[in-house]
């Protein structure tokens, strides 16, 4: 299953209102439990007209691939959550100017289901053809820490770049999608306090999220130098390459390029 998250990179650009706009870092349930509430609306036959989730508990803990020791954990963090999804505001913004609106007008945890509303003007805009929708495959949502944030990066850059530079759907630069892994630290911090902490707190964090991604998805990233030994200047000249998309149907993006190309007669050469 799989579905369509609104513009850029969706998750991460909805936000607590209280955050900083330029950090956009988002709790790792917090991500999870909104792509399942926004798929689950999406699968709804009426959701031009009926903006109203509700996951039980059992749905979203398989989703997320808890198991059962972790359950009380899990209730604990949606009670919190259901305050904070409510809470959360859409942010698009561009040099022109700012967009926001809030996802979600209400919210419900109990008897353990969780229901929440979408706002009307957040249901328009994801049903708008103008929307800049991404292909985000839910089995991803089983990915733990830094893999899963590897993950949201990689389909983020798939996405946007089968749009625009069908050429770079499977290349990403290193050192950008370290800026987009919440969970490490700053290489350019980290290698002023003491170089050798880059490989332990930050490459070889990396190198098993690589790992842990192929084993739960199938995907196969392989970088462009082996991560051992490289310093912080070498960073920006390193690619990680996907060689393999494993469960992930790449071929969705191509489909969805040309059938908006034909929609605006533009020609694919």
């Amino acid at each position: 299953m799989a579905f369509y998250t609104a513009n850029k990179s969706g998750v991460q650009y909805a936000i607590p209102v209280e955050a900083e706009p330029d950090k956009m870092v988002i709790n790792e349930t917090f991500s999870k439990v909104q792509h399942l509430l926004i798929a689950s609306w999406y699968s709804q036959p009426d959701r031009t007209s009926n903006f109203r989730i509700q996951l039980t508990f059992k749905e979203i803990s398989e989703a997320l691939g808890y198991s059962r020791s972790q359950a009380t954990a899990l209730r604990k963090q949606l009670r919190t959550l259901t305050v904070t999804l409510v809470r959360c505001t859409f942010v698009n913004s561009n040099k022109d100017g700012i967009d926001a609106v809030n996802l979600f007008a209400a919210g419900n945890y109990s008897k353990g289901k969780l229901t929440m509303w979408l706002t009307p003007n957040m249901a328009e805009r994801l049903l708008s053809e103008e929307s800049s929708t991404e292909y985000f495959p839910l089995s991803l949502l089983k990915l733990k820490g830094t893999a899963y944030y590897l993950a949201l990066k990689v389909m983020h850059n798939a996405n946007i770049n089968a749009r625009w530079h069908a050429d770079r759907v499977d290349r990403l630069g290193l050192e950008n999608t370290l800026k987009a892994l919440p969970t490490l630290p700053d290489p350019v911090t980290m290698s002023a306090k003491n170089g050798k902490h880059i490989q332990q707190k930050i490459l070889t964090p990396l190198a098993k999220a690589i790992e842990e991604l192929e084993a739960v998805t199938g995907i196969v990233v392989r970088p462009s130098q082996p991560l051992k030994g490289l310093r912080t200047k070498d960073l920006s000249k390193v690619t990680l390459n996907v060689i393999d998309w494993g469960q992930v149907d790449i071929a969705e993006l191509t489909r969805k390029k040309r059938k908006r190309l034909r929609k605006n007669n533009v020609r694919e050469d």
